[in-house]
């Protein structure tokens, strides 16, 4: 509620009214210590006795309501009442220094052990768990961007999709196969394969989303969330949804459901939150996909060249 107060007061016209009345007054008030000039006089002159005591009556109090509120707009340009603000990104700093320490342990054991490494590149890729602490950076930065909140980690819940044999050369976008989602030892998931052109999970919204190529789903309102066996949907307030991507063509899916907390009071809002908050963990995943994708070729292919 604050929140939305905040953006009501901060509209630009209500903010040009404020400023052009303070400095009408103050501009009167010079005129009147130079001059004597005295508004008084003139509303005695223009108004009748009962109309005018009205009239100064009512000036008094928009002169006394906006002096009120420029204290209330100078306080929220100090301390902006948003709930959201810029974390430190200690959370995706993590996540790199994993994926840099994976290609270190890879190119070690293909200089060293070149036939196991060979022999081993998708094992050693741990795409499952490489996911899952991902997820768990996300949703821990997503609890440490809102101040003034009760917001937990444990309040957002985050699942990655695979489209089936997307590793493969050539694959279609039929199905949605289940890789990992947080908190895992809170949520539950029920969906563990959607077939995407099934009629059950038409109103899912990662099918919407696949549906219409988007990549990128916000809904700031989720009254209208579709109904799962997982009743999550009781507490959902926010969703997100990305498309992952490879070569153009749909390779998975993330959803982010926001729990419990009203955050966000319009689509514009939480679409900023995501370009400036979420962005970098999309690519972060899709970066795992990209990656599990060429080990897989990389194994085809000496597979091939060792016949």
């Amino acid at each position: 509620m604050l929140q939305t107060i905040a953006e009501k007061a901060n509209n630009k016209w209500h903010v040009l009214v404020v400023n052009i009345t303070l400095l009408s007054v103050g501009f009167y008030a010079t005129l009147q210590k130079l001059f004597g000039i005295s508004a008084t006089n003139g509303i005695a002159r223009v108004f009748s006795i009962d109309a005018a005591a009205v009239v100064k009556t009512a000036l008094i109090f928009w002169v006394a309501y906006v002096c009120f509120a420029k204290l209330v707009l100078t306080y929220w340009d100090i301390f902006p009442a948003s709930l959201t603000r810029q974390a430190e990104p200690d959370s995706i700093n993590e996540c790199t220094l994993r994926i840099n320490d994976e290609i270190k342990r890879h190119i070690l054991q293909v200089e060293t052990n070149p036939p196991f490494a060979s022999q081993n590149f998708i094992e050693a890729h741990q795409f499952d768990v490489n996911i899952l602490i991902i997820l768990e950076n996300m949703a821990e930065h997503i609890a440490h961007c809102f101040k003034g909140s009760k917001v937990k980690a444990k309040d957002v819940f985050i699942s990655v999709y695979k489209v089936l044999h997307f590793e493969e050369q050539k694959w279609d976008v039929a199905t949605l196969e289940y890789v990992r989602h947080a908190d895992h030892k809170r949520f539950s998931v029920s969906s563990r394969t959607i077939p995407i052109n099934d009629p059950r999970f038409g109103n899912y919204e990662c099918i919407k989303t696949i549906s219409t190529n988007a990549p990128v789903r916000i809904k700031a309102d989720c009254s209208d969330y579709a109904a799962s066996p997982s009743n999550r949907h009781k507490t959902v307030k926010h969703y997100v949804g990305f498309r992952l991507e490879v070569a153009d063509k749909t390779v998975g899916f993330i959803n982010i459901e926001f729990h419990k907390h009203d955050l966000f009071s319009s689509d514009e809002k939480l679409k900023e939150f995501v370009e400036t908050d979420l962005h970098a963990f999309r690519s972060l995943i899709e970066y795992q996909f990209l990656k599990k994708k060429f080990f897989c070729a990389v194994k085809r292919l000496l597979l091939e060249n060792a016949k």
